[in-house]
């Protein structure tokens, strides 16, 4: 059986000319990129997005596109294997030269990586040779009677911009149409005077700046580090400026009604715990959260997309392991004005000492140097000690 090694799409001139000159093509980018596509699936993703079967110039690579095209549409395999399959199931494996093609297609390829810059290749080849199919037709149309000139200008025009909208995804329309379309959106916006004419976000401050998502809105939503953490609405927070603590729905409340919250946040670069100030107050909905242990017992609640600082980078709760290490504050060295009774140190001593006082309490707001003396002569007593607990 013959394999057709070269081809090219007859256009109204007849395939090759005279001169016997060969269309622009890159075998080997086509052959790399296939090669590519059954060594690695994104390889398939990045060929896809930029390739089609018709942009080959050899018809048995277009055959293994095809159906490499197919396996990845079903979420089945694309390697050698199912790629084989494929093809003898559509009766071409012969075609394309039996299952020693595709052994050397996927032991040719330079570097799995390289696979867009193929896809590139590939389709500028293709391009190039649509325009030489478009400057025969044009030079086609030239000899025919002349009888309306403008009509074979506008044909001409019509054939350039088929190879142009191959290459870019652009689409045009009528003036006639958009003005229609535009009208029927103003008056459709007049009559239901609503303030949110599209699809709603869920968050009325951006609904009211966007009056929702409309169709062929380009919507990009995107936020720096520190922009937001999820937690849930009991979670205690520790005011760093006195020493109260709150709870997120409180210091949520708070701030929704343009009061100054301050929060304690790390600070990157000293990677020390500092005071900072909550400037956005957002209303996730209600989210599934999590519990999360340490092996000193300490827990904080969660969602799964809430980042925790680990040896190898900030990574959400969802991807952390057991025995993976996360940074956690030693001390949160926030103290207050106010001044505690002899009774009431007496009393978080104690507490301490029981091992019953873990975290942040309403004695953080007292003045600090009086707290730490009251609670040394206390813990001197009971023999135990209050340096983790003041820092």
């Amino acid at each position: 059986m013959a394999v057709v090694d070269e081809w090219e799409a007859a256009g109204p001139a007849g395939s090759r000319r005279q001169s016997g000159r060969v269309p622009p093509h890159n075998l080997e980018a086509e052959a790399s990129l296939l090669g590519a596509m059954l060594l690695s699936r994104d390889a398939v993703a990045a060929a896809l997005e930029n390739v089609e079967a018709h942009h080959f110039y050899r018809p048995i690579h277009q055959m293994v596109f095809e159906a490499m095209w197919d396996l990845y549409r079903r979420s089945e395999p694309v390697d050698a294997v199912a790629t084989h399959e494929e093809l003898r199931r559509r009766g071409q494996l012969e075609t394309i030269g039996g299952p020693a093609f595709l052994g050397q297609l996927a032991g040719a390829v330079p570097a799995t990586a390289n696979a867009a810059p193929y896809a590139r290749i590939v389709r500028e080849t293709f391009i190039l040779r649509e325009l030489i199919r478009a400057g025969r037709e044009i030079a086609e149309m030239a000899f025919e009677p002349a009888d309306d000139v403008p009509t074979i200008v506008d044909r001409a025009e019509n054939v350039v911009y088929e190879v142009s909208k191959g290459r870019s995804d652009v689409e045009f329309s009528t003036m006639s149409d958009l003005m229609t379309h535009t009208f029927q959106v103003i008056e459709h916006r007049y009559d239901h005077k609503a303030p949110v004419t599209g699809l709603s976000s869920g968050f009325p401050d951006l609904d009211n700046i966007t009056m929702g998502f409309n169709p062929g809105n380009l919507v990009m939503v995107a936020a720096r580090p520190s922009m937001g953490k999820c937690t849930r609405w009991d979670t205690p927070l520790i005011d760093p400026r006195t020493g109260a603590v709150t709870t997120i729905e409180s210091a949520y409340r708070c701030g929704r009604s343009r009061r100054r919250i301050d929060v304690a946040s790390l600070d990157l670069c000293e990677l020390k715990v500092v005071p900072s100030q909550a400037i956005a107050f957002v209303d996730d909905g209600v989210k599934p959260v999590f519990t999360l242990r340490t092996r000193l017992g300490r827990e904080v609640t969660t969602t799964a997309t809430h980042p925790f600082l680990t040896p190898v980078g900030w990574r959400p709760l969802s991807d952390l392991t057991v025995g993976l290490r996360i940074a956690v504050p030693r001390v949160l060295p926030f103290f207050g004005s106010e001044a505690l009774s002899r009774a009431e140190v007496v009393m978080v001593a104690l507490l301490i000492g029981d091992g019953c006082l873990t975290g942040p309490t309403p004695s953080f707001t007292t003045k600090s140097a009086v707290l730490a003396a009251e609670l040394s002569h206390v813990a001197e007593t009971l023999g135990c000690s209050c340096r983790e607990y003041l820092g």
